[in-house]
């Protein structure tokens, strides 16, 4: 497939110019395929052995209800409760994993890989998670960082869904740390294959860590 994306490009160098066929070339030949992309964003790939159909039972319950919700992240044809639901699972992945697709990359990343959760993922990324326990004192000043920065953010994607904080942006009491070490304390164990998990990822690593 990407052989054929390739000569397609080379045949636009005559027909487009140069200048507009070597950019479409070079974007190309950076392509890189899933299974390269996960492993450099820190997933682990689901293997097929025994020992891991227990993960592979977990991922296959939430995909059944994932997708009904997002059929963008479901491989076709595939429900998901047939009755050698894990085997074609399996081969699903396997076709996805040398796949250059974008959409191949987030069912993969969803289905695919062993089941981590937020923090974990971010840790092997090199993000630190900040203390919200007793010994959450520590890191006030970060805390007390992340409330103004979260009150000033613009996007609002990014940001926690019902969250309480006063409203001056250039303050952060106590109170508005506690509830949003409440809010990261409530997405952390977040796994991959549950709903909204790019979302968590995104909000745990803009409030709730630090690199």
């Amino acid at each position: 497939m990407k052989t054929l994306i390739f000569k397609s490009s080379i045949s636009l160098l005559g027909a487009g110019g140069v200048a507009g066929g070597g950019l479409l070339i070079s974007k190309y030949l950076n392509w890189k395929n899933v299974e390269t992309r996960l492993k450099e964003d820190k997933y682990e790939l689901l293997t097929n052995d025994q020992t891991n159909d227990d993960k592979w039972a977990e991922i296959l319950k939430n995909y059944k209800t994932v997708t009904q919700k997002h059929n963008n992240l479901a491989f076709s044809g595939f429900i998901g409760d047939e009755d050698d639901a894990k085997s074609m699972l399996q081969k699903h992945c396997k076709v996805a994993l040398i796949s250059y697709d974008e959409n191949d990359y987030k069912k993969a990343a969803k289905w695919c890989v062993v089941p981590v959760s937020a923090t974990d993922l971010l840790e092997k990324r090199g993000f630190k998670a900040l203390k919200t326990g007793s010994d959450s004192s520590a890191d006030n000043e970060r805390w007390t960082d992340k409330v103004k920065k979260h009150k000033s953010e613009s996007n609002e994607a990014l940001k926690f869904d019902g969250i309480t904080l006063t409203s001056g942006k250039d303050q952060a009491i106590e109170q508005d740390l506690q509830n949003l070490k409440a809010k990261c304390d409530g997405i952390k164990d977040k796994k991959s294959h549950e709903e909204g998990f790019d979302d968590f990822v995104k909000q745990y690593e803009a409030w709730c860590s630090y690199k």
